[in-house]
């Protein structure tokens, strides 16, 4: 803090990139899976590229950016990453680049694709479709000293429970409940000084744990809709709940 004259003048706190210009921002897609639980589907193409209602699930998540004004994309690729290369090929919408980590983990991915970018940028899952208020997210990546925001979602019980008393005698069956326990969707907002944390060897829940001892780790809670396809079984309901999601 410093005295000018008889008034005070203090020096304002530095703002983060993810204040200063948004719509500049550069989104990492991670699409460099096999997704193994899609096969046969994902024999010859990588899971980003299976189909929800005729478009790729990878179409879902770049249509939602655009929607928000976001264009420049980098698509960290791996398995069959020239196929997303070739869908992308003759895209005149949209800004693309393409990180081929191979058979590398997420945080690799993030770490290798982060290369290309100077600031803040945002991480998604490529296989992964909600309806998160990017403004709202970023906001709130601006107002806390943190280094990453993660979206999260609240769980929901794949089983039905059974609640007893001690004596055994059951109080409460509940079918496939909403959990009080919140999972990461993805849709991260990340500052690229967090990367001067990761190691080599990290994981992506590795690297994760070590934000989160030095305090630069926090929640953004989605509570709007969230598809996620693993399985066919998940792929066949996503059809179904595109019916109330967003409308081209």
């Amino acid at each position: 803090m410093f005295f000018v004259g008889l008034g005070i003048f203090q020096i304002p706190k530095p703002l983060k990139s993810s204040q200063l210009s948004h719509l500049s921002m550069k989104v990492v897609v991670l699409c460099g899976g096999e997704g193994v639980r899609l096969k046969p589907l994902t024999d010859d193409i990588p899971k980003p590229l299976v189909q929800i209602r005729g478009k790729p699930l990878l179409e879902h998540v770049v249509s939602h950016f655009k929607k928000n004004g976001y264009t420049d994309f980098v698509f960290a690729i791996g398995y069959k990453g020239d196929k997303i290369m070739e869908y992308f090929r003759d895209r005149k919408d949209i800004k693309t680049a393409f990180v081929d980590s191979g058979n590398a983990s997420i945080i690799q991915r993030i770490a290798d694709a982060a290369k290309t970018i100077s600031g803040m940028f945002m991480v998604v899952y490529g296989d992964t479709i909600a309806d998160v208020d990017i403004r709202q997210l970023l906001k709130f990546h601006g107002s806390h000293d943190g280094q990453v925001t993660v979206t999260t979602y609240p769980m929901q019980s794949p089983f039905g429970l059974v609640f007893a008393d001690a004596s055994g005698k059951i109080t409460e069956f509940k079918e496939k409940p909403v959990l009080d326990y919140w999972m990461n969707i993805g849709f991260m907002a990340v500052e690229k000084k967090a990367l001067t944390y990761f190691e080599k060897e990290d994981t992506l829940m590795s690297f994760f744990d070590r934000l989160i001892r030095k305090g630069m780790l926090y929640e953004y809670k989605h509570k709007g809709k969230h598809i996620t396809v693993n399985t066919e079984k998940e792929k066949a309901d996503a059809e179904k709940q595109l019916d109330d999601f967003y409308t081209d």
